[in-house]
């Protein structure tokens, strides 16, 4: 399973791409949100985030959205449905789990690598 996420305050965003001979990163003028959610979520403690945090902070602040790709034997799909029941009961978007083409919850290991590498990108 790929899991990955990533946490970058605007100002950090900021001071990366303003050095001499550096770029600035497109995700940078898409990270737009309020101040003080921005404030709420740095403020979390990593090690202590309850239901409450995810539905209620992490939930209005930038999700990545989740590819869920299932092993290649038939019932495994049942596993990633059972692990996306979880996360959205933690709180996780829904519409973050799902796949926009056809809002299935895993991606088979048989499909199209071209969508995928497309979707991550």
């Amino acid at each position: 399973m790929l899991l990955t996420a990533s946490c970058v305050p605007t100002a950090a965003l900021r001071e990366w791409g303003s050095g001499p001979g550096t770029q600035t990163t497109p995700v940078e003028g898409r990270l737009t949100f309020d101040a003080a959610l921005e404030e709420r979520i740095l403020g979390l403690d990593p090690e202590r985030i309850s239901e409450h945090d995810v539905r209620s902070i992490l939930a209005a602040g930038p999700t990545p959205r989740m590819i869920l790709l299932h092993g290649a034997i038939y019932p495994s799909f049942l596993m990633m449905r059972s692990f996306a029941t979880f996360l959205e009961g933690m709180g996780y978007p829904s519409d973050k789990l799902q796949d926009p083409a056809d809002r299935s919850y895993s991606q088979s290991p048989y499909g199209s690598s071209e969508r995928l590498a497309g979707e991550v990108a």
